[in-house]
This record gives structure tokens, sequence and C-alpha cells, in this order.
């Protein structure tokens, strides 16, 4: 199982279980940050993830969308959100969904695909706001591991001061919710 979760096919039934979970996936930020997220409970197999404006961004998954689009697995559409600001959703096509389901089938943990599809739908309630700052606190955390949840706090707020510190600590329920989901 942990050859094909490491290579491209892994990787690419990763990105299309999560568009499958939630369809039209709403936000290039929410993919990037769910992705990141969903990548640490069992797969790993995205490993170019770095520290960027919104919190963790992945070049390669970047890429990928880009590909699927290419491919017609996947449709890129704008649309306007509430304040007025373009946005894009992620639409899988019929083509899309097949080759989703025919990838998912090929993971040996069946269990892989139904906690990261769970997972996904979980994390995709939330705000792209609690999203980049969850995946902040994950991605800060998995590099200062043994510091305490308030310094870890301080960290990210200092690296996101549009956020106070409220806000920030509210956030650290993702530790909780990744626990449900983690491989074991």
């Amino acid at each position: 199982m942990r050859s094909f979760l490491r290579s491209p096919m892994g990787r690419s039934a990763l990105i299309l279980s999560a568009l499958r979970a939630v369809d039209p996936f709403q936000g290039r930020t929410k993919v990037q940050k769910i992705l990141y997220l969903a990548n640490l409970c069992g797969w790993n197999t995205i490993d170019d993830y770095r520290y960027y404006n919104f919190g963790p961004y992945s070049d390669t998954v970047a890429s990928e969308l880009e590909n699927f689009g290419k491919n017609s697995w996947v449709e890129e559409r704008p649309f306007e959100t509430r304040d007025s600001r373009l946005s894009y959703a992620y639409h899988l096509t019929p083509q899309g969904r097949k080759v989703a389901d025919s990838l998912a089938a090929k993971v040996d943990d069946p269990s892989l695909i139904k906690r990261t599809m769970s997972l996904v739908k979980n994390l995709h309630n939330f705000s792209s706001d609690d999203l980049e700052i969850m995946a902040t606190l994950v991605f800060m955390r998995r590099i200062e591991a043994k510091i305490s949840d308030d310094e870890l706090v301080d960290i990210v707020r200092e690296l996101k001061p549009k956020f106070n510190r409220d806000r920030i600590a509210q956030d650290m329920k993702i530790f909780s919710v990744l626990k449900d989901f983690r491989y074991a």
C-alpha cells in the first residue's frame, strides 16, 4: 500500500477523492488547506508543502489540478463570493468521477478513502479563514513539536496578524478533529 500511496497515482487518488467528497469544491485556498490536512492522515503522498501567504501551499497540488483540467477530469469555474470577490469552484466531470473511483479502488485500505472523504466533508464546512489558521497551526506544530499550545498560538499570531489571539486559539480544535481521522 505504501508504494501506491507514495506514487503519482496515489497522489491523484487523494486529490480526486477529496474532490469527489465535496462536489463542487469551492475555493482554491480551501483545496490547498484541506488537502494539506488530509495528506497527513495516512497518505503522506504530497511532500512539497511550504509555508506561503495563506498557510501551507503545494505547487504539486496546483499543478495536479491544472493537469486534471487538461485531462477533462475537473472543471474549474469562477464564481463571485458574497463579498464580491472572485473565487473558483472545482467540479468533477463524469470522466473525473470514473478516474477517482478507479484510483480509490487501488488503495489497499478502503477505510483510508472513507476517512479521507469524511474528513474533507467535515473540513469543507469551515471558512477559508478558519482553514488558513488551522492548517498553519498544524504546519507550525509539526516544525515546533515541543512548544506549548500558548506558544503555538503566539507563533501563528505573529504569522497571521489579521487574526486575533482568541480566533487563533479557537481554531486549535483542529487537533481534536484530526485525531478522529489519523491513520492507525
